[in-house]
């Protein structure tokens, strides 16, 4: 019986590309991840795509708040 995820859980990112694999790995597999990117311009958002997380892209730094 497949419940899904037990959780579910955003990372909002800006240039975060340095840390976001040790990140990403350290979530167990049953939950979603779901990044938040803001417009970083080091690759952050297709790297998280890359480790199977969901992305969201703004257009614009909403900022961490």
């Amino acid at each position: 019986m497949n419940v899904g995820p037990m959780f579910s859980i955003v990372i909002v990112t800006y240039n975060s590309a340095e840390v976001l694999p040790d990140c990403l790995r350290s979530i167990p597999a049953c939950h979603q991840v779901i990044v938040v990117d803001n417009v970083s311009g080091d690759g952050s958002a297709v790297l998280a795509e890359s480790l199977g997380a969901e992305v969201i892209r703004n257009t614009v730094n909403e900022g961490f708040g």
